[in-house]
């Protein structure tokens, strides 16, 4: 139950607060934490107001690291894109957020990466480069037997194929 476990994690974030010098990097989590719980209770704003508390002190955190920063700013993406709170351009600014932390993360180029790369491509109608992303998501995807992913990419794909978008025939 999402909503119990919001009230759970609203005491806990007041425990660490508490004692924020020793729990920064707890209470990086914590906001984390919430903003999933919200996501999945469909409350956009309230999603991306703890994704940004979680970004904004995770930055100022040596324990957190870039991997999880872009995570965020990816999932912050989210909350803006046309299904939530539907601003197509902070959508965007975000998920260029999250693609830089990824290339400064050691070029570490998996999954998410290339998927990051195929939605903005497909948001910026970059058909062709995003069929070229979207191969090579669904490769690293099979790679790390990250199946749920293989899924979900292709069921973008056939989303943008049904418009029209990018698989068309020839």
């Amino acid at each position: 139950n999402y909503d119990k476990a919001i009230i759970y994690l609203n005491k806990k974030l007041d425990i660490y607060l508490d004692n924020y010098a020793k729990n920064k990097k707890n209470i990086v989590d914590t906001y984390a934490s919430l903003a999933l719980c919200y996501s999945f209770l469909g409350n956009h704003t309230n999603t991306a107001e703890n994704y940004i508390k979680a970004i904004e002190l995770g930055l100022k955190v040596e324990e957190v690291n870039k991997k999880d920063i872009s995570g965020y700013y990816s999932r912050l993406s989210n909350c803006y894109d046309s299904h939530a709170l539907n601003d197509n351009v902070k959508s965007n600014y975000f998920l260029n957020l999250s693609n830089q932390y990824k290339e400064s993360n050691n070029n570490i180029k998996d999954g998410d990466y290339y998927y990051d790369q195929f939605d903005l491509s497909s948001r910026n109608e970059e058909y062709d480069k995003a069929k070229n992303y979207f191969f090579l998501a669904e490769e690293k995807y099979l790679e790390e037997k990250n199946f749920k992913w293989v899924f979900y990419l292709n069921f973008m794909g056939m989303d943008l194929a049904f418009q029209g978008r990018i698989f068309k025939p020839e």
